[in-house]
């Protein structure tokens, strides 16, 4: 047993996590499984072109909430992080709409939440 307030200290050494908030129970699950839970509105893509051109092209499609630049991989190559507006996996249409606006993408895929990311969601699903 690890008592830690460090998430990524737990998600690399423990394969069982129980999160307590206000001395309740509010997780009670195999670290593989919470991470899988969490995050499945976000999308990592990696996309060649302008950047200018490329941000206009994901601002206007309808089934992004919102977007972040993370990095220039390489000369013209972007990578971005997408929040979808609903959690069902949208790979095909963001792929779809990104080839039918003629931007090549190096990769899409759908992100795994951290611990830390699903300690966040709860706490937020809690306030609320």
């Amino acid at each position: 047993i690890i008592s830690s307030h460090v998430l990524k200290e737990i998600e690399e050494l423990c394969d069982f996590v129980l999160i307590l908030k206000d001395g309740k129970v509010v997780l009670n699950d195999s670290t593989s499984d919470v991470k899988k839970k969490g995050n499945k509105d976000t999308y990592r893509i990696v996309v060649k072109g302008v950047y200018e051109e490329i941000t206009d092209i994901i601002k206007n499609y309808d089934g992004i909430q919102s977007f972040s630049f993370v990095r220039e991989q390489e000369k013209d190559v972007y990578e971005f992080l997408l929040k979808a507006k609903n959690t069902r996996d949208m790979r095909d249409k963001i792929l779809g709409y990104l080839a039918n606006k003629r931007v090549s993408v190096y990769a899409i895929e759908r992100t795994q939440a951290s611990l830390e990311d699903v300690y966040i969601q709860l706490n937020e699903q809690e306030e609320k």
